[in-house]
């Protein structure tokens, strides 16, 4: 049985964390890039977070080349600025023919080339950007063309969101986020927001990490995640997963809140035993 203490705890925790971390108009929470198996097409989605039951106007997502020459080439986007978010506040992008199962309170966006062979969404050095621009942000642009790592080619009326990426060590490779994810070992398959944390371009806002087998899989491999992971407690619950059109989750830290309260408790029924 939980504790009682560690559960009020962890929800003040939360409570506050929200209060304290309001979300802008839009943010990326999800991301599932290289899934288990043979190709990655059609298990892929992007997940965004956004205020329920409204559209944001002129928002595009968008993934951005980051490898040699063609660092800062818009690989894929998808304007959303005509998509309610669901009622839930959350809007996923994904495949038309199959795609994750989600609740009836999220917005689905389809689009055809999360089929395409190998999937969309690249497994190298990669920068995913949330966009506000009145100017339409386009695919196959390059918006660094003299690769210096600098943006210069955006619309002037174009503003960053939200931004996060990785990379795969690649001698000129490029980020274009401040939001750099890292693991021990290669880069990572999936990457979930932690609940409560709005932080736009935030790279503490993030865990990370690579999983299972199965292309249908949403389960971390424990062996291969960010150092920050938030390891659930052996035998006390499950361990963080991925959590496609649904809001995200970890465990609860109750083990070692309740443990506190457990010596505490213990010390003085011995103390009283004692006489002391």
């Amino acid at each position: 049985m939980r504790n009682p203490f560690a559960r009020l705890a962890w929800s003040w925790a939360v409570l506050l964390g929200g209060a304290l971390s309001a979300a802008p108009a839009a943010l990326i929470n999800e991301l599932k890039v290289n899934p288990g198996g043979s190709s990655d097409n059609p298990f892929e989605f992007v997940e965004l977070l956004g205020i329920p039951n409204q559209i944001v106007p002129n928002v595009y997502f968008a993934t951005l080349e980051g490898d040699g020459t063609s660092a800062g080439v818009a690989d894929f986007v998808v304007r959303l600025g005509t998509f309610t978010f669901g009622g839930n506040g959350l809007l996923i992008i994904q495949s038309p023919t199959m795609g994750v199962s989600v609740p009836p309170q999220t917005r689905v966006v389809t689009d055809p080339l999360f089929d395409k062979d190998g999937g969309i969404l690249e497994n190298g050095t990669i920068t995913f950007m949330l966009f506000s621009s009145p100017t339409p942000i386009v695919e196959g642009t390059d918006y660094d063309r003299d690769n210096d790592g600098q943006l210069e080619l955006l619309p002037a009326d174009a503003q960053i969101l939200d931004s996060v990426g990785w990379t795969d060590g690649g001698t000129f490779d490029l980020l274009y986020t401040t939001a750099i994810l890292t693991q021990p070992v290669g880069t990572p398959d999936a990457a979930t927001r932690f609940p409560g944390n709005n932080t736009p371009t935030s790279a503490a806002a993030w865990f990370n990490g690579d999983l299972t087998s199965g292309p249908t899989d949403i389960t971390y491999d424990l062996a291969r995640v960010s150092a920050n992971f938030p390891f659930g407690n052996p035998g006390q619950g499950p361990q963080p997963v991925l959590t496609p059109g649904r809001p995200n989750s970890i465990p609860e830290p109750a083990t070692f809140l309740g443990a506190v309260i457990g010596v505490v408790v213990l010390a003085s029924y011995l103390r009283r035993r004692s006489g002391r």
